[in-house]
């Protein structure tokens, strides 16, 4: 697993966390928002892309973006099972 994280001091317990659960990490000097688009293209090498975004009170976009990614899948894959169960 391939994790992007934004490469801020902040951040810092967060990469030893990840880093000792065995994953490999990408440290992203900045475009914390880029990283999380990269995490939810299909080819992408970024599995995922975690931690704060650049200030150190708020949610990073990218997580706000993977949520709404796989949100949106989730609610697709309803409706094509539903459109398929009524025929």
């Amino acid at each position: 697993i391939l994790v992007a994280v934004l490469d801020r001091e902040y951040n810092a317990e967060l990469v030893d966390q990840i880093r000792s659960a065995g994953a490999a990490t990408r440290l992203l000097r900045d475009g914390d928002v880029a990283g999380g688009i990269q995490a939810a293209r299909e080819n992408s090498r970024i599995d995922m892309c975690v931690g704060k975004g650049g200030h150190p009170r708020q949610l990073s976009p990218p997580a706000v973006f993977k949520h709404w990614v796989v949100s949106f899948k989730e609610f697709l894959l309803l409706a094509m099972r539903k459109k398929k169960s009524a025929g």
